[in-house]
């Protein structure tokens, strides 16, 4: 659409109103570059709509920018809000008639659609609010949710006890693996029983935490403060993997780590995304 000088205020006056009505209480300022075309005619270049929406409704006025692209073949692009001045809309403005079919064009393409932009829009807020809860590192109790004892002898003291992968421990391994994520383990064994343990995993965990042996182990919140300084990753973004029989979910939900159990752990895990985890960091 070509405009001279004269019509560009009412050019922005117009994009102006059709916010303002659509968008009540939000603070819009809209602005255009021009250049010097043929027979020195002003051409809008783009309408840049400045707005202090949240990301997610800014994704509707993406929409929007789309329809004026394909409606009127006008640039649109969106800018966070600055320190800017608010256009306000004079009621004594001529609008030449192609201006109003603009405007028309925006008022229609917001009444057809609106359904549909909002579903994408509060569609987009889920998937954010998945993304800021998502984990970025997995904490497993290396005996119950990993490994599972194996009796040599009959007996079922800890020194006649030997390890094995649970078919369990392989698929969350796997699936930890898989998402990219980071591994740490915790366990409630001798150093001795702790090295055979280690030499069963497919690889070297990223940290290894000792919590003592027969159950006396240190306080909770400094083991796990261990795992957390150790990673580097903030706490609640920890995925904590544990057993019913163990009480160190207990703990780490308390410290603020993400838990759930091993067999629920096989799910979440799956449902990860390398390539988001990896921009999520």
């Amino acid at each position: 659409m070509r405009i001279d000088d004269s019509q560009r205020h009412a050019v922005l006056c117009a994009v102006q109103r059709v916010l303002s009505d659509q968008f009540a209480g939000q603070k819009f300022d809209v602005t255009a570059q021009v250049h010097e075309a043929d027979c020195g005619n002003m051409t809008l270049a783009h309408v840049g709509i400045l707005s202090d929406m949240a990301r997610e409704d800014r994704l509707v006025l993406s929409h929007l920018a789309q329809a004026l692209v394909q409606a009127c073949g006008i640039d649109v692009h969106l800018h966070p809000m600055r320190d800017v001045r608010l256009l306000h809309p004079d009621p004594r403005d001529t609008v030449p008639e192609e201006i109003s079919q603009y405007e028309l064009v925006l008022q229609r393409f917001i009444r057809e659609n609106w359904a549909r932009l909002m579903v994408e829009a509060e569609a987009y807020r889920a998937r954010r609010l998945a993304e800021a809860k998502r984990p970025r590192a997995v904490c497993f109790d290396l005996v119950g949710a990993l490994l599972e004892p194996l009796d040599l002898s009959g007996d079922t003291a800890a020194n006649n006890t030997a390890f094995r992968m649970s078919q369990q421990g392989a698929g969350l391994w796997e699936a930890a693996y898989a998402a990219g994520l980071p591994i740490a383990i915790f366990a409630n064994l001798t150093e001795d029983h702790l090295a055979l343990a280690l030499a069963i995993l497919p690889a070297k965990p990223a940290v290894v935490v000792l919590n003592g042996a027969d159950g006396r182990g240190q306080p909770e919140q400094t083991f796990l403060a261990q795992i957390v300084s150790a990673l580097r990753i903030p706490r609640d973004r920890i995925l904590c993997v544990g057993t019913p029989a163990t009480d160190d979910l207990a703990a780490a939900r308390a410290f603020g780590m993400q838990t759930c159990f091993a067999h629920d752990a096989l799910t979440r895990l799956s449902d990860l995304d390398p390539d988001q985890i990896g921009s999520a960091r």
